[in-house]
């Protein structure tokens, strides 16, 4: 029982087990077995899997020439957590600073562009499988790509509005060896990491908002939709590296000095 837990739960790599619209997604006997092979745009989606933290690992040959994606925590295209190979700017450059990134996606938008902190180089190539392994815990996750000792990624703070879900595949690849071990996080702490800007006193943490307003197009801005005195004002406070929410919507990140 010890021994099946540790090896874990293998995936069935079998049409039957996936969610997918005709055209984007092959199943076939490769050499050392089943292999999903991603052939169209589209999602590719595991059925009847809630999984939360644990470990996920399978082996990925990205063929697409943008991105080759994974989702986690996948409750639909709306509100997910993504792992993906931008292979256009990684293959072949594994001192590239975007080889690979984590980004969520949070009301149908995919938020990688203020998330730039979470991307990072790999070694990877599309000739051949790649070895890819999540850890997720909480908070906190590590992704390792062709490595099992050095996190190619290490996430202090999952950014996504859900905390479970199924997987998911997009981009144009090939799939092979998926294995998930709920509850194995390798003692990865659940709890949120360090803020590497929470002593930085060069940040605006603390603000005044108003309500939303609107400005007639084509407009761009005029000082006459400045807010009147009859407008009123509510404190917010700024996140993790400096950034704020309002009405779920990411809408600055401002830091004084350029020092």
């Amino acid at each position: 029982m010890g021994q099946a837990k540790m090896a874990g739960q293998v995936v069935s790599l079998k049409p039957e087990a996936w969610d997918f619209k005709p055209g984007v997604a092959e199943f076939a006997d490769g050499a050392s077995g089943p292999v999903l092979k991603i052939a169209a745009r589209g999602y590719v989606v595991l059925k009847n899997t809630d999984f939360a933290d644990g470990t996920i690992e399978f082996d990925d040959q990205p063929t697409d020439e943008h991105f080759a994606s994974f989702f986690f925590h996948w409750q639909d295209s709306i509100e997910n957590e993504n792992f993906y190979f931008r292979t256009a700017r990684g293959v072949g450059h594994p001192d590239a600073v975007d080889g690979v990134q984590y980004a969520p996606t949070i009301k149908g938008v995919n938020c990688w562009d203020i998330m730039l902190h979470y991307q990072g180089p790999a070694t990877f190539g599309q000739q051949a499988s790649n070895h890819v392994k999540l850890v997720i815990s909480g908070k906190q996750m590590r992704v390792y790509v062709n490595s099992r000792e050095w996190p190619t990624l290490e996430i202090p703070q999952l950014e996504g509005n859900t905390t479970h879900g199924t997987l998911a595949f997009s981009g144009k690849a090939i799939i092979s060896h998926l294995v998930i071990k709920p509850g194995q996080t390798e003692g990865l702490s659940p709890a949120e990491g360090p803020d590497p800007t929470s002593n930085d006193s060069r940040y605006i943490r603390h603000w005044q908002v108003t309500s939303p307003d609107s400005i007639p197009a084509p407009m761009d801005f005029s000082m006459a939709f400045m807010p009147g005195k009859q407008k009123v004002w509510s404190p917010i406070v700024a996140e993790r590296r400096g950034p704020g929410r309002y009405n779920c919507g990411w809408v600055f990140s401002m830091r004084c000095g350029c020092f």
